[in-house]
């Protein structure tokens, strides 16, 4: 006997019949829902009648003692005792005994999930290589003409020509679904403080040249 749970309650089974007091449990226990008043309709009654002189099958059941008591119903009766209570309570129904009666679509509900699965923990081993030749890039050269050149201000400030292995890595790990938000603003801070530094010192250069040259004019004037 294959076991039926709906929203986590288990639904207990006597004889191929389905406990409606356990679906009573799962629908919420409303007592307007209880299973004597779904009983008591006219068109349950005749439903029950229907499936027992159609069908040749017991369709109704209640044990009035022992760890079992309660009111027991065939599969059509749950059917309709769920669609009375609510259309999303008849979907999850359906949708429960669709698992347990179709291993087929069961299996590929199995399958997703380990895939999935799968997916994230390939997620969790996945290497970030970023090596320190990275930074070797071949517009810059050192004041002396050497290359490769250090990292310095001049190209952390260079947006246009120099590629960030930092940014990179962030975009590959933002795109593998971390959260790097915090560790990403902090970089396009310091990136634009870089540019503002950098920016001010060519100022600062520039401005020294020309007082430099107005020196060496006036004393040439002499």
């Amino acid at each position: 006997m294959t076991a039926l749970t709906i929203i986590s309650t288990k639904i207990r089974q006597i004889d191929g019949l389905y406990s409606l007091n356990d679906l009573h449990k799962a629908a919420g226990g409303e007592e307007k829902h209880a299973p004597t008043n779904f009983i008591r309709l006219d068109q349950t009654q005749a439903l029950i009648e229907e499936i027992q002189s159609a069908e040749m099958q017991t369709a109704f059941r209640a044990i009035n003692g022992g760890t079992k008591r309660g009111t027991y119903v065939c599969r059509e009766l749950v059917y309709a005792y769920a669609m009375w209570i609510s259309a999303k309570f008849h979907l999850q129904v359906i949708r429960a005994f669709d698992t347990i009666h179709n291993p087929a679509d069961r299996t590929a509900q199995m399958e997703e999930v380990r895939k999935t699965f799968e997916k994230q923990y390939q997620k969790l081993r996945k290497r970030y290589d970023y090596p320190r030749k990275l930074l070797e890039q071949s517009g810059f050269v050192s004041a002396d003409g050497k290359y490769p050149a250090r990292l310095n201000i001049s190209m952390l400030a260079n947006t246009k020509a120099f590629i960030s292995p930092l940014m990179h890595l962030l975009n590959e790990l933002r795109m593998d679904g971390h959260d790097v938000s915090a560790p990403w603003d902090e970089f396009i801070a310091m990136r634009e403080a870089l540019i503002a530094a950098d920016k001010a010192l060519e100022r600062i250069y520039t401005e020294a040249l020309q007082v430099n040259f107005r020196a060496a004019s006036t004393a040439g004037n002499k």
